[in-house]
């Protein structure tokens, strides 16, 4: 089947991410960073290399600046559903809560000594855990604004992290080349993940939380068991900086996006690639599943469009484009949206 091409308006890209949150790749003045739905669809948060966080009505299209307090760009956003809240981390090194409903400010989050890379509430949506720059990964509660735990160890910039389904463990993936699991109630380390031979950029929990998976710029993407710490399967095949991996809802599958301008299905019973989806003319920077995980869409920040794929034959449905370049000279911080 070809891959049919649809001009669209710059608001209009959306996908379900693994939070089974929707997102939408868009080009809103000013705000090129992470950007999500509030759960009732009605708001979008949209975060911004300009400092700032906006809340946008999604029928009007109006929009309002919700953090003057932030100094510097805005490199994530996670939404609290439970809590009808919103969660900003920046390059200032501070973690900043809102209201997603009125856009008030409620706290920041101190400590971090660099750049904050991510952050994750957990299941639960009492604790948030985020990573930075600065090596360390820190939980908090959210309630109290408090740290409970300042998790220590790894020797280079901690880049990404998440909580277990269960919400009992964190994982966090690192440019030391390693993946630590911590223990949420004692902050203790758990297993050191050893096995990649370069930065690791990405990591995350299959649906059932049994496993976990990495990958970065050694181009592989290693599958691991929680439980004994060991590495059950190396996935090889691409040829440059893997950014983005998920797994499928049933957990049988993961979908990689890389610099290499490719994405690839892998099935993890047999450790195959099952589908090279190859049309993208620049690197892919983020890739998704649909909620019941016949489609994947795949984006790519530099040739600006959106791709979608089907899983069981592998071709192209649609590409969506019509998003803005960059700004000439606009500055790239170094966490893709």
């Amino acid at each position: 089947m070809g891959c049919h091409k649809e001009h669209i308006k710059n608001d209009q890209i959306v996908s379900a991410d693994r939070a089974m949150e929707v997102r939408l790749w868009d080009s809103m003045t000013g705000h090129t960073g992470d950007v999500l739905f509030s759960p009732k669809g009605d708001y979008i948060a949209s975060a911004s290399e300009d400092k700032t966080v906006r809340l946008w009505n999604v029928g009007s299209g109006s929009s309002r600046k919700i953090s003057n307090y932030h100094s510097g760009a805005v490199m994530g956003l996670k939404y609290s559903s439970k809590r009808n809240q919103v969660a900003s981390s920046s390059m200032d090194s501070m973690i900043q809560l809102w209201d997603a409903v009125t856009g008030e400010y409620s706290r920041t989050l101190t400590g971090h000594s660099g750049y904050v890379n991510t952050i994750s509430y957990s299941p639960q949506e009492d604790r948030l855990v985020s990573c930075s720059e600065d090596k360390t990964v820190r939980l908090w509660d959210v309630e109290s604004g408090s740290c409970l735990h300042i998790l220590t160890g790894h020797t280079d910039d901690a880049f990404d992290v998440t909580f277990s389904p269960q919400g009992d463990q964190v994982a966090s993936a690192s440019w030391d080349k390693t993946v630590r699991l911590w223990d949420v109630e004692t902050g203790e380390c758990q297993h050191v993940l050893l096995g990649h031979s370069g930065q690791v950029w990405v990591v995350m929990y299959s649906p059932h939380g049994n496993q976990v998976a990495s990958s970065g710029n050694d181009k592989t993407i290693r599958l691991w068991d929680v439980e004994s710490g060991n590495c059950q399967l190396t996935l090889t095949g691409h040829s440059a900086l893997i950014r983005r991996i998920e797994f499928s809802p049933n957990g049988n599958q993961i979908v990689s996006a890389s610099d290499d301008k490719t994405v690839r299905l892998w099935d993890l019973k047999t450790g195959m690639c099952s589908h090279l989806f190859i049309g993208h003319k620049e690197g892919v920077t983020r890739v998704v599943y649909s909620p019941r995980g016949h489609q994947v869409a795949s984006a790519s920040r530099e040739d600006r469009t959106v791709r979608l794929w089907d899983t069981e034959s592998g071709d192209c449905h649609h590409t969506l484009e019509g998003h803005e370049q960059n700004s000439p000279g606009q500055p790239h911080t170094r966490r893709v949206a």
